[in-house]
């Protein structure tokens, strides 16, 4: 870090006094802004004047953030970042929306952005900016004058060629890369897919995948001592636990679990499928869609059997309780028909009590499928593949559970999330990064 600071550049920062949620981009990068003192510049979440900027300190942190005006929520936010961008990115064209104008807002605010952050940069800054919102973000800040290191870190899958080639002015996007020091990706799968499509940033280009704290994770479930799971009555229980997004897989997973009974009908007494799911982007269609797929899932499997084989709950849930019920699961079900990590899959690992461990079931659209390779891993919508990865889960015997679960704690403990910024800071800034301490 030489002498500068590091400065976190976002889409959202987190609100005052916050409390930091399990995983996530908040828990990920609030320790290393607090070991080593920043800035945190982004959207503050408000409507408002173009020039409206907020600041406040916490701790060792600034946090700097500015409005979007109404037509930016639209043509910026909504549009082009999640209804364009985000299918897009995630290999589903059919669910993208491309209209006029947005690009250009969408490139009119990371320009803003870039504006508005280059006053508080102070020479021998390391500036990180963070996920597809803002991937233009540093060729604008060259633009604004700004000749430091700064680096760029893509949290979601990057698309196939025909995708990325189906986003607009995608060559203008692909030649922002060149503005960034160190590319950051979560698997190697898609430093070879951005390769190809930014050539010429090529050789800047390294997988860093996110990682959690485990410790963190466990203690928080600690906090909430009791079975999770009050519907249990003695069933193992299969636990999903999302934002409820179309990439994630929801639906698939319900099926599969239907499929299963139905060709075991003893199942159902035997085992409870959990899913909670936290509301997401309820003003896009597609999330409303969504939203009565999974409820149109849950009424097939309700008619199933008494007691009922599923446990639906869609709303916040407390943090604690989230984590307990990570501990507590026999099987964690991660879906995504593509994810670029999936953080739940390695806070079901760290949860986990080492005596009795559950099983993980990842599919391998999962960033998390890379590294996590004792998972019972299965192809993204194949629902037969998944309902028998389920049976299989249910009756694998504890010691090769506690086997598998070895090898899956072993490599979420080595890649923590302080080793992910230690090791992303170290190689952006061109020499040893500060420790990164606990959260």
């Amino acid at each position: 870090m030489a002498d500068g600071r590091l400065v976190v550049v976002s889409n959202r920062v987190p609100a005052a006094g916050g409390r930091v949620s399990v995983g996530g981009l908040v828990a990920a990068l609030r320790p290393a802004l607090e070991a080593v003192g920043g800035l945190w510049f982004g959207w503050g979440g408000s409507i408002g004047p173009a020039d409206a900027i907020e600041r406040r300190r916490e701790g060792r942190v600034e946090f700097v953030t500015c409005a979007l005006t109404a037509d930016e929520e639209e043509g910026y936010y909504e549009g082009f970042c999640n209804r364009t961008l985000w299918p897009l990115m995630h290999g589903m064209p059919e669910r993208a929306e491309l209209r006029a104008g947005e690009y250009e807002r969408w490139r009119a605010v990371n320009a803003r952005f870039a504006a508005l952050l280059r006053p508080f940069l102070e020479p021998g800054d390391l500036v990180w900016v963070h996920d597809y919102h803002l991937m233009a973000l540093g060729s604008e800040l060259r633009a604004a004058g700004w000749e430091g290191r700064a680096g760029y870190f893509h949290h979601i899958p990057v698309p196939e060629a025909e995708l990325w080639n189906a986003i607009p002015h995608h060559l203008e996007i692909a030649a922002g890369f060149e503005a960034y020091d160190l590319v950051g990706l979560q698997t190697q799968r898609d430093v070879a897919r951005l390769e190809w499509y930014a050539p010429a940033a090529a050789g800047r280009m390294r997988a860093f995948p996110i990682g959690i704290d485990p410790q963190g994770m466990r203690a928080l479930a600690g906090q909430h001592p009791a079975d999770a799971f009050e519907a249990r009555t003695g069933r193992q229980v299969l636990l999903g636990l999302d934002r409820l997004d179309y990439t994630k897989g929801i639906p698939d997973r319900l099926t599969a679990f239907e499929r299963l009974i139905r060709r075991r009908p003893e199942v159902a007494a035997e085992a409870l499928l959990v899913q909670w799911s936290a509301p997401s982007r309820e003003g896009i269609a597609d999330y409303q869609a969504e939203r009565r797929l999974v409820d149109d899932a849950v009424g097939r499997l309700r008619a199933l059997a008494s007691p009922s084989p599923v446990e639906a709950r869609h709303e916040v849930l407390p943090a604690e309780l989230v984590a307990a019920a990570l501990r507590d699961a026999d099987v964690c079900l991660v879906t995504s028909r593509a994810d670029g990590m999936n953080l739940v899959a390695k806070e079901f690992v760290a949860a986990q009590r080492p005596e009795a461990p559950g099983v993980l079931v990842l599919t391998d659209g999962c960033g998390a499928a890379e590294e996590l390779t004792d998972a019972l891993i299965v192809p993204s919508g194949d629902i037969e593949a998944l309902a028998e990865a389920i049976e299989r889960a249910l009756e694998m015997p504890v010691e090769e559970r506690r086997q598998r679960w070895r090898s899956l704690a072993a490599t979420v403990e080595a890649g923590n999330v302080q080793e992910w910024c230690r090791g992303f800071l170290a190689t952006l800034a061109g020499g040893e990064a500060p420790e990164v301490s606990e959260p």
